[in-house]
């Protein structure tokens, strides 16, 4: 005769939900923040000085500023069951789990693609999570919520029709 039995469930297998992340460049990297700023400066001092008007240097720097925005401004993401969840200067995005095709781990970071398989530009419509170094925890949390795809909520509602 055998005695009750128990499971045990991994920890990993069900991680704490939701796990929030702060990605801001310019200040957990502060002095490559810095260096590109100078380089900004000097390349707006540039153009200001090839193209004999302040004004177009400018908006020279400008521009690189402005083509670099994630450097600068804070974006917290929130991982939950439902999807992933970007905050920036206080407005929320919402990509489901549904919409990630795979994922893919990187040293600085992680990217969530849209198509299962790989295809020309998808880094252009993915999510990066920036990260100094993925912990093995974010990766099992990443891991759990795409093979458990679950949307009780989504970016936009279809409505069936009437006939």
């Amino acid at each position: 005769m055998s005695g009750p039995q128990t499971s045990i469930v991994d920890p990993r297998s069900t991680p704490q939900l939701p796990v929030r992340i702060t990605c801001w460049p310019a200040r957990q990297k502060p002095i490559w923040s810095a260096f590109v700023a100078v380089l900004f400066a000097f390349a707006g001092s540039f153009a200001g000085e090839v193209s004999g008007s302040p004004l177009m240097g400018f908006l020279a720097a400008s521009a690189l500023v402005l083509s670099t925005w994630r450097r600068w401004v804070p974006i917290t993401f929130e991982i939950s069951q439902t999807g992933i969840e970007r905050i920036i200067l206080g407005r929320k995005f919402r990509c489901t789990w549904l919409q990630v095709g795979r994922y893919e781990v990187r040293p600085n970071g992680i990217w969530l693609l849209p198509e299962a398989e790989p295809t020309p530009g998808e880094f252009f419509c993915g999510l990066f999570i920036e990260v100094e170094a993925p912990s093995e925890a974010l990766v099992n949390t990443v891991d759990h919520c795409f093979r458990t795809r679950f949307s009780s909520e989504s970016s936009f509602i279809i409505s069936p029709r009437a006939h």
